[in-house]
């Protein structure tokens, strides 16, 4: 059983088949539940083939994951609660390195689906119904970019972090699965949803993205020099010239007003960047709780590149002379959110200054362009601009229309799109088949491991840093900046992971009560302790019950002796303390204590897959 304590009780979970996969913390929190602690300790190993097999597996996009994804696993890494997480993201990096490539072309044969948009959500749809045989058909507004088709990946990400090779061989797997790609494309304007049903399209998917900057309420945007930051990445990654003076101005603080800021740095010009939010780690005692939300990373590197960040500072007006753009006036900011936790930024009068400026980008969100729907046929959009679907299948209440990615949730991580994707996919088979939507069913399966050979002092190997171009260099080129892990650096830190998915089981039949087990932890994650000082649920009343006869509240009063002259106790374990070091097992005398390996199968409609 596993504890957390209050005062005078221990809070108890009895584990089941959810709980155990959520202690697999790395692999729950992935929205594509990739078994990252598999392909990591298998590159700890020296099995880079086997690894990039593993990373592949759940997820279309895992060379392009492996450069830019926002790594929920890696933020949820047990690891990080002992001393730092491991670097999941830069591992798939390594293990993608040893992938076997597969050109072989396919021919589809099953019915027509559309989707519109080539960014994660709709390639991850497009990679899904293909898998299944569809004839699959994707729609791009934009051209076609150094033979590869331009979602936001393309048009959206520098290529100092991403580049087109890379791109290519997430992007050449799909359309090998006999994926037609018609670029140049504006849906609503070239061709409308009803002409792709004319057309023989049984199905559409939306997933146009967040194409568009979010605009803000201010002074001076229409002068020439005002730029629009989603737009300036687009034309700098499709090779267009874009009109700058020698100092330019950003303003935002996420992660794509820094992708704006260090790109305009590699194009040579001097650069500010201004947010709202205070720096990380501010510790200037102000009343500004927010802090900017780009990744620290790309704010220590922009910082060295040269960009000059003025936080807590909110732009005021776009200052003009003789028709051009001088410079931006800025404000100091009090606090970014009202009393309510609602954005309503609040401002210090007589704090205003000026940053001189060529050109302002603005790059403070991005938003879908949902004009071309046509409402009257049933389409529903939010205020936020996006599109209305239901949840769970992301039917947008039009027949055959799905959407996904961005143009549903908001602007989001890749990541998040490419599940989304999968998921309209599912949707659009599902419809197409006739079927409906069964309950998935687990079913879980405990592997005693063996004797474990664990790395040297494992717990004391200490995070590996990623080499990265120095500043200069940077600044110079659009070469990407992680350098990447060397073999006996990914395996050394692969070295590093705790693997969750192994766990100490223990069988209440076999225990002596010894308490060797406990005086053998080396985090101290082990207690026994008597019934009576337990608390939970119904499920813990259950078991309390069949096991001992009577109920817990009577383990609460002195006598439920009478009735168990001999006591009840129960081993509880700390789950957030537990390393996975199996001492405990070595420790048992009876055999009561072993390693267990979890694997789950989730099945439904006659389908089933090893999670």
């Amino acid at each position: 059983m596993v504890q957390s304590q209050t005062k005078d009780r221990y809070h108890t979970v009895v584990p089941d088949i959810d709980y155990f996969e959520k202690q697999i913390k790395c692999q729950y929190a992935c929205p594509v539940n990739t078994p990252s602690g598999h392909y990591v300790t298998a590159i700890s190993e020296g099995e880079f083939d086997k690894a990039a097999v593993l990373a592949r597996g759940p997820n279309p996009f895992a060379q392009i994951c492996g450069r830019v994804c926002a790594a929920p696993c890696q933020q949820a890494c047990r690891r990080g609660s002992l001393d730092e997480n491991i670097q999941i993201r830069m591992l798939k990096r390594s293990a993608m390195l040893y992938e076997t490539e597969n050109t072989k072309k396919q021919i589809q044969t099953g019915d027509k689906v559309a989707i519109v948009g080539s960014g994660p959500a709709g390639m991850a749809a497009a990679d899904y119904l293909g898998r299944r045989g569809y004839r699959v058909t994707i729609l791009e507004m934009l051209d076609k970019l150094a033979g590869m088709f331009a979602g936001m990946l393309v048009a959206g990400v520098p290529r100092y972090r991403l580049t087109n090779e890379i791109i290519s061989k997430d992007i050449d797997p799909i359309l090998n699965l006999g994926v037609e790609v018609r670029t140049g494309v504006k849906v609503g304007h070239d061709v409308t949803i009803a002409d792709l049903k004319k057309e023989g399209f049984k199905a559409v998917i939306l997933a146009i993205g967040a194409q568009l900057s979010r605009r803000i309420p201010l002074d001076g945007l229409e002068l020439p020099g005002v730029l629009q930051g989603v737009e300036v990445m687009r034309n700098i990654n499709m090779g267009k010239r874009i009109a700058l003076g020698k100092k330019v101005v950003v303003i935002g603080g996420g992660n794509v007003a820094m992708d704006v800021a260090r790109s305009m740095v590699r194009l040579g010009r001097e650069v500010h960047l201004t947010c709202l939010e205070a720096m990380k780690g501010s510790t200037d005692g102000s009343d500004l709780r927010e802090e900017m939300p780009a990744d620290q990373v790309e704010v220590d590197e922009g910082t060295e590149e040269g960009i000059t960040i003025h936080c807590s500072r909110g732009p005021k007006k776009v200052i003009e002379e003789n028709g051009r753009v001088l410079g931006l006036l800025t404000i100091g900011v009090k606090k970014v959110f009202d009393e309510n936790g609602r954005f309503n930024p609040a401002f210090m009068e007589g704090t205003t200054s000026l940053i001189e400026a060529d050109n302002v980008i603005l790059s403070v969100g991005q938003m879908s362009d949902a004009s071309f729907l046509d409402t009257a046929k049933g389409f529903r959009v939010t205020r936020f601009g996006t599109i209305e679907v239901e949840q769970d299948t992301l039917f947008t209440f039009v027949p055959g229309v799905y959407a996904a990615g961005d143009f549903v949730s908001g602007p989001r991580t890749a990541i998040e799109a490419i599940a989304q994707g999968k998921a309209a996919g599912q949707s659009v088979d599902e419809f197409l088949r006739g079927v409906e939507r069964k309950p998935i069913y687990k079913k879980a399966k405990m592997t005693v491991v063996p004797k474990r050979n664990w790395h040297v002092n494992y717990t004391h190997i200490t995070q590996q840093r990623m080499p990265i171009l120095d500043a200069e260099n940077r600044k110079k080129s659009l070469k990407e900046v992680e350098i990447g892990f060397s073999e006996e650096m990914a395996m050394k830190e692969g070295s590093r992971c705790l693997q969750c998915m192994v766990n100490p089981i223990f069988d209440g039949s076999k225990c002596i009560l010894c308490g060797g087990c406990v005086d053998v932890c080396p985090h101290y994650c082990l207690k026994i302790v008597p019934v009576g000082l337990l608390e939970g649920d119904e499920t813990l009343r259950k078991v309390v019950f069949n096991h001992y006869g009577i109920s817990l509240e009577d383990f609460q009063t002195s006598e439920y002796k009478k009735k168990l002259p001999d006591g009840g106790s129960v081993m509880l374990k700390d789950e957030d303390k537990c390393i996975r070091c199996g001492l405990c097992d070595t420790r048992c005398p009876t055999g009561a204590v072993t390693m267990e390996l979890l694997k789950v199968e989730s099945q439904t409609e006659g389908y089933s897959a090893v999670i």
